[in-house]
Order: structure tokens, then C-alpha cells, then sequence
């Protein structure tokens, strides 16, 4: 029997392309420059708001292979695709290796205007799932950048030139949650996707690659609405690693204080 997003009956086509287009607009795509000083995809991002100011939710090793090339960061958001300067903040895994790094959070604030302009959104900081537990009985959806879709449909990478790049859509469901053992928390939530569930604008399509999702967003489909309740950090074949947002949060409130006053 096909899971249900209320309880109310199965998850049906017309509710994920509703679900999609609403949120698509706060999906961008994360570039760097190639040896040739052309845009190279090598990430998504998931745009949210906190307290008035736009920040870009992403996973931290794109921004390692942003700071390895020293170079700077062009973003794609809808058909628009422009460079933008920005600092970049992300985790320092405690060992040093990024290979084994759970949390894997890199973020930056970006111009409101900028993005408004470029009809780019931003996901209400209400919207994010902050429960200690996460909901595996949940449907999730997942939307992300895939690279092989990115470069076959990035035009030759002027800036505010357009590009036909579109957010790909992932149909989940949770696979049980472990907690960590240092601090007890559930920091990722492992989801798999069916290769015969994937369906855009109403048609089966072929599932391509995850990779350069990294740093799309991961949203809980339940009786409480919808949620976003992670951030992409990897994949193994058909199932994608997302970090919690209550452990992303928690990186962004010491960069930010300010942000996340005390109650």
C-alpha cells in the first residue's frame, strides 16, 4: 500500500508537482570555474530564511572544493545563473577527514533582493522539523541539482545568461534512524528512493545520478504538513545520507548568535 502525506489516501502525482513547484524556487544550484574559467557544477543548496536574512543551506564539502580551487562561487537559481561573493562558513570534522564527517553543514547568507529578483525563494525557518526524533514513517521528497542533468543543460555559463537546468525530484521513505553514540541525538537520516517511483511533471522518467545533490533539501510528507526535515550530504546507489537541520542549526547559532537568541 502506497504511503499517504495526511492519512488520507495515497501520495498522489498531483500532490508532488504541487508539493515541487512550491518549493522549487528555494532550490539552487552551486557552481565553481573549471580550468577553463567555465561555470562547473559541483553542488545544490536549499535557500532558508532566519529571523529576515536569506541563507543558503548546503553540504560542507562543496564549499571544501569551492575553497580548494580558490575560486569563486557562481549560483543558478530558476533560469538564472550569476556569480555571487559571499563567506562561506562550514564544520571542521574533528579528526580533519571530511570522508568521515556525519555532519558535513556548510552555509552562507546571500542578498534577499539579489535572489528575489532572479525568483530564487526561501523556505519560512518554521517550515524546518526540529523534533529530536525524525519521522520514519513519513513519505520525503528530495529535490537537488543531479550534475549530468547540469551539464547537459548549462548554457555556455555567461553571467545572467539563462540555462535550462531543472530540480530533479526524489519520491523516499526513511530507513530506520540510529542515534549517535557520543551524544545520543539523531544526527542523519538515511532514504531510499525507487527507480521505478520517480515521476516529473507527471511521467515516468529514468532516475539519473545523485551526485551534486549535495546540499538539496529533504522534506517529511505527513499529517503535520510539510517539513523540511534534512539536507542531502551523500548517496550510495539509491539511498541518499541527509544531515538534520537541528544539528545544522546548532553550527549556524555560533556563527550567528544573534540569530538564535536565548529563550
Amino acid at each position: 500500500m502506497e504511503r499517504t502525506a495526511d492519512g488520507a489516501g495515497p501520495m498522489n502525482d498531483e500532490v508532488s508537482q504541487a508539493i515541487i513547484d512550491a518549493v522549487k524556487p528555494t532550490v539552487v544550484a552551486v557552481y565553481s570555474r573549471d580550468r577553463y574559467r567555465h561555470p562547473e557544477h559541483i553542488g545544490s543548496g536549499t535557500i532558508l530564511e532566519v529571523r529576515g536574512r536569506w541563507f543558503v543551506l548546503t553540504a560542507a564539502h562543496v564549499l571544501d572544493e569551492l575553497s580548494e580551487r580558490a575560486s569563486l562561487m557562481w549560483l543558478a537559481v530558476g533560469d538564472w545563473l550569476g556569480q555571487v561573493d559571499v563567506d562561506l562558513a562550514s564544520n571542521i570534522p574533528p579528526d580533519g577527514d571530511r570522508e568521515s564527517d556525519n555532519r558535513d553543514f556548510g552555509f552562507f547568507e546571500v542578498d534577499r533582493d539579489e535572489m528575489t529578483n532572479a525568483g530564487g525563494a526561501a523556505l519560512r525557518f518554521s517550515t524546518t522539523d526540529l523534533d529530536e526524533q525524525p519521522d520514519t514513517d513519513a513519505l520525503y521528497l528530495v529535490l537537488g541539482f543531479p550534475s549530468t542533468r547540469q551539464a547537459e543543460a548549462l548554457v555556455q555559463g555567461e553571467e545572467g545568461k539563462e540555462i535550462e537546468g531543472t530540480v530533479f525530484p526524489y519520491r523516499m521513505t526513511a530507513l530506520p534512524a540510529t542515534p549517535e553514540a557520543e551524544s545520543g541525538k539523531v544526527v542523519n537520516l538515511d532514504l531510499k528512493f525507487d527507480l521505478e517511483d520517480i515521476r516529473l511533471d507527471g511521467e515516468h522518467r529514468n532516475a539519473p545520478s545523485p551526485r551534486g545533490m549535495s546540499g538539496g533539501p529533504a522534506f517529511s510528507l505527513s499529517r503535520s504538513g510539510v517539513r523540511l526535515s534534512g539536507i542531502i550530504i551523500s548517496h550510495e546507489g539509491n539511498t541518499l545520507r541527509t544531515t538534520r537541520p537541528i544539528v545544522r542549526l546548532k553550527g549556524m547559532e555560533s556563527v550567528y548568535p544573534e540569530l538564535f537568541p536565548k529563550t
